[in-house]
């Protein structure tokens, strides 16, 4: 059974809010996509398929959701992340979504949040 990245429980289904529904995407014994919904008392926005335990995201896309599921390695990007005002860079990052990279970099401990900032992430392109 895959494990969440972000929290290392076992996982067998993934959520997602789909406007007035809370979708469980799981598979069945053959590996095929299982859905089973829930309602929810509020109109929620289409998101990301999240971890049960501790609602991080951990997919982007269905596809991607089944290949958590199946134990299948993701394709992870690598990202340059840029905090600007003051200005750092992390390189290297590894990560399947700019948000996931985003994550991975965190104020160093001198900085005053209360100053203007922004962070930028960039995909780095493969050498072909």
């Amino acid at each position: 059974m895959p494990k969440c990245p972000h929290c290392n429980a076992e996982v067998n289904h993934l959520d997602i809010h789909e406007a007035s529904h809370l979708v469980h995407l799981s598979l069945d014994e053959h590996g095929n996509a299982m859905e089973a919904r829930e309602e929810l008392a509020t109109e929620q926005l289409v998101g990301d398929y999240f971890c049960p335990h501790c609602g991080k995201t951990i997919a982007t896309s269905e596809a991607d959701a089944l290949s958590f599921l199946r134990g299948e390695e993701p394709e992870l990007c690598t990202w340059t992340v840029y905090l600007m005002v003051p200005y750092m860079t992390w390189e290297d990052i590894k990560a399947r979504t700019e948000g996931e990279a985003l994550d991975r970099c965190h104020y160093p401990w001198e900085f005053d949040c209360n100053e203007p900032h922004y962070w930028l992430a960039v995909e780095e392109e493969e050498d072909r």
